[in-house]
């Protein structure tokens, strides 16, 4: 028999560990339908099972994510009984808490949708047991909570979590009694979470406690990441919004250390200028990403009231990334050393019928005037055009990457129009072509394939082009003989 210890140390065993970990897991893993409870590489499950020492040494491993969260849904049941299961487990063999990176606890915010009688008698019970169990996960890393019985006590357990770096409240409220007095948050973190990704979706009526606790997360000076995704569906009569909390109990707070700020932006006259007022008091943020809140509100609406809220240079004065409607992109990269911008130029209205929408990306293409010369564009049309593509070239000839997908039907159209364009684009490094090129095709194109010798007689410089109906190819390194 093989001693598998004795062939390698301890320490290389370690790093193949690491390794195999490090394959990214199904992104679905975390519905809270399904009955995993425990999400780890297929690679490491793999060799979980091949001897005694190899489920030994992958147990940190197995147990690194964590997914509590529950609904309705499929078997809601089966699936409280496997985190049950779990938690039993943690009591027995509690060092397995060290090992829990990302968490997830709560309830789908779907839920409701069916009455489950047994669910509602059982599921309480669970919850106070998960609640007790979050603070005492000290290596946790990540936690996303649904709709919770947030307390105080477990706020402040989260925040005395020494590792944790991601938060994300898809449902937050303190309750707060007449006679309840105001927690200070600063002397509960001592120690100073090192929260550096922070995650708001619904907050409840404008309670103290709650306000309070989301201001000390927003202070945090380690935070370089704010995402803020406030929906229709999910809000609450009453509830407070993120940007009012911002504007009215820290209107003077300068957000030093942000650098990611990700929104879904209502285009309420009030919401806006809140907004622009923010983005003066960001003065380091490289990259910003806008979605509309509602299905009801259109791209020019929101553009309207950013222009009428008085947007100038001072704010987000150190952009350099832009994600959100094209129609946007040129109030954001005016002037700004925006190298980035990832457009999304179809129609956000709800009730636009897309088959008669006329409307082209390229006078905002046209508009686009950073300080600095334009890199990278990823645009996502209705329909191939020529004139989209010609506008890139005339006006972002230094372009390094470009992604064009659109969703119309049939395959790209080619024509002397657009190869001409495309020759002026002589810089291009990367192009990405076709219908929805989130589904490209798993191949590989070879060098002689007649497309990819007509992209590279028009540019030159190109290392790397995605087809949606042919696949992927590269430029190999040449071989030295």
């Amino acid at each position: 028999m093989v001693d598998h210890p004795a062939l390698l140390p301890p320490e290389t065993w370690l790093v193949i560990m690491d390794l195999l970990a490090d394959t990214t897991p199904d992104p679905n893993w975390n519905t809270a339908t399904d009955n995993i409870i425990l999400q780890s590489s297929p690679h490491i499950r793999t060799v979980s099972t091949l001897s005694r020492f190899f489920h030994q040494l992958t147990d940190p491993y197995r147990f690194r994510n964590a997914n509590l969260m529950v609904d309705t849904l499929g078997s809601p049941m089966l699936r409280l009984r496997r985190i049950e299961e779990l938690l039993n487990l943690l009591e027995h063999r509690p060092e397995i808490k060290t090992w829990i990176r990302t968490l997830s606890i709560g309830q789908s915010c779907i839920l409701g949708l069916f009455a489950n009688i047994e669910f509602d008698k059982k599921y309480p019970t669970i919850e106070q047991r998960v609640q007790k169990l979050v603070p005492e996960l000290h290596s946790l890393n990540s936690l996303r909570c649904g709709l919770i019985s947030f307390s105080s006590p477990l706020f402040s357990g989260v925040l005395r979590l020494p590792q944790l770096g991601r938060l994300e409240l898809e449902h937050f409220q303190l309750p707060q009694s007449a006679s309840e007095n105001t927690v200070d948050w600063s002397t509960v973190d001592r120690n100073k979470t090192s929260l550096r990704s922070l995650t708001i979706m619904t907050l409840g009526p404008p309670a103290i406690q709650t306000v309070s606790a989301i201001i000390h997360l927003l202070q945090r000076e380690t935070l370089v990441e704010l995402i803020y995704q406030p929906s229709m569906w999910r809000s609450q009569p009453g509830g407070v919004t993120l940007l009012e909390v911002i504007s009215t109990h820290i209107p003077d707070y300068v957000f030093v250390g942000l650098r990611r700020l990700a929104i879904k932006l209502s285009s309420a006259d009030v919401e806006v200028r809140r907004f622009v007022d923010l983005g003066a008091r960001c003065p380091n943020l490289t990259t910003l990403s806008i979605d509309s809140m509602s299905l009801f509100d259109s791209s020019s609406q929101i553009e309207d009231r950013i222009k009428r809220g008085g947007i100038a240079l001072h704010h987000f004065p150190a952009l350099q990334r832009f994600e959100g409607p094209l129609v946007l992109a040129p109030i954001f990269t005016q002037g700004r050393s925006v190298h980035t911008v990832i457009g999304d130029a179809l129609p956000r209205s709800h009730g636009i019928d897309w088959a008669e929408n006329e409307t082209t990306p390229a006078p905002s293409i046209a508009t686009l005037r950073p300080g600095v010369p334009l890199r990278v564009l990823h645009l996502v049309v209705l329909q191939w055009s020529d004139a989209d593509i010609e506008a890139v070239a005339q006006y972002h000839p230094e372009l390094q990457e470009l992604v064009y997908s659109y969703l119309g039907e049939g395959k790209m159209f080619w024509s002397a129009r657009s190869e001409e364009a495309f020759r002026k684009l002589s810089n291009l490094r990367r192009i990405a072509l076709g219908e929805s090129l989130n589904s490209i095709a798993p191949n590989v194109i070879e060098d002689d394939h007649h497309t990819i010798t007509k992209l590279r007689n028009l540019c030159p410089s190109l290392q790397q082009a995605d087809i949606s109906e042919l696949g992927t190819w590269r430029l190999r390194p040449e071989r030295k003989h």
